[in-house]
């Protein structure tokens, strides 16, 4: 049971609340940001909602978009680390270009770490709503 919540359903609760805010926060990186970040807090009100109800099966749903949204994160990094591959290619291709490249695999590192952190963090939400699921189903 997560230590800041009495059950597994207020910790769906909120974090699907953290997951709606920070989906917010993704409102200013531009245009598509808005339309991800509109997305993104659709997606996590249905948490919110499946758990404010106990409704097992709206909480199913945002597990089932969780996945994919993971799964949508993991093809980011590996992209990351593709670029990181063909960025230090390129840095030993052009001896010119090594202080150019080097500052954009610290940049696309940076990336790769976030993204890293995001999908753990939606993991371990992804189990909470599990847990979740399993209380609502059992009655308590």
């Amino acid at each position: 049971m997560p230590c800041c919540c009495a059950t597994n359903v207020k910790a769906a609760f909120v974090l699907g609340i953290v997951l709606a805010v920070l989906s917010l926060i993704g409102c200013f990186n531009g245009s598509n940001g808005i339309i991800n970040a509109i997305i993104g807090v659709i997606i996590h009100c249905v948490l919110i909602f499946g758990a404010h109800t106990r409704n097992s099966t709206a909480i199913l749903v945002w597990m089932v978009l969780a996945i994919l949204s993971c799964i949508g994160y993991a093809i980011l990094t590996i992209l990351g680390v593709v670029a990181i591959a063909r960025l230090n290619a390129l840095s030993n291709a052009y001896a010119s270009a090594a202080g150019a490249v080097g500052d954009a695999v610290a940049g696309v590192v940076v990336f790769i770490v976030i993204m890293i952190g995001m999908i753990l963090f939606q993991i371990w939400t992804i189990i909470v709503a599990k847990n979740a699921r399993k209380e609502i189903e059992a009655g308590e």
